[in-house]
């Protein structure tokens, strides 16, 4: 018999909880990997959870992911807090969108629960204290980011598409896998010149993009 540990019942403690109950073996060599009768799953956090009936809490487990209703009425109105979006993908095997959330949506059958996400096109951004519309960000009136080359005066969009470029090239199309590369084995290819701390060759997995991005 084993005991089953997870310390904090948040996004990834109740992932990993649900697929040591639910998983299931793809050949026998994988069978030892499952639960068996007899084993104990604990799931321990600060939080007070309603997981039953028997130890009722204040809400549904979840930690910063939380559907918060008004006067915790369920009937009332409510904010989504946490990942209140995710980026739907369509199942086939080039389609983009997050993978594992969408399937883990699907497969606990609250995808009809799902809505489309109304995105403005010229959003409201707080940049450090700085409440700006991504059409205000202009050479005149820069982001409040600490940054060489003119980086604070383009869209975040933009921003980190300069980032980007210092690894990979601009006209090559990633595919999935070439992304999980770059964020494995991605390095810098190009000259960063004589003031900058970063050069040809290091990992970027190593490099804090915001330090990445006073450089470029």
């Amino acid at each position: 018999m084993k005991t089953y540990s997870i310390f904090g019942a948040g996004a990834a403690g109740l992932y990993t909880a649900w697929r040591l109950l639910k998983g299931e073996a793809k050949n026998k060599k994988e069978t030892d990997k499952l639960l068996k009768e007899g084993d104990i799953l604990e799931l321990y956090d600060w939080g007070k959870y309603d997981f039953s009936k028997k130890d009722p809490g204040t809400r549904e487990p979840g930690a910063r992911v939380c559907t918060w209703h008004y006067k915790n009425d369920k009937d009332n109105s409510y904010l989504e807090l946490g990942g209140m979006r995710y980026s739907y993908w369509d199942g086939t095997p080039k389609g983009e969108g997050h993978r594992l959330v969408t399937k883990t949506i699907s497969d606990l059958g609250i995808d009809k629960y799902s809505v489309p996400f109304n995105e403005s096109s010229d959003p409201l951004l707080s940049l450090r204290s700085k409440n700006m519309y991504l059409s205000d960000i202009t050479s005149k009136n820069a982001a409040p980011y600490f940054s060489n080359n003119y980086m604070s005066d383009v869209p975040p969009d933009e921003g980190f598409t300069k980032l980007e470029l210092v690894a990979i090239d601009e006209k090559k199309t990633m595919t999935r896998r070439d992304w999980c590369e770059l964020y494995n084995h991605g390095k810098i290819k190009v000259d960063m010149g004589d003031d900058s701390v970063f050069k040809k060759g290091d990992l970027l997995k190593n490099i804090g993009y915001w330090n990445l991005g006073y450089d470029v």
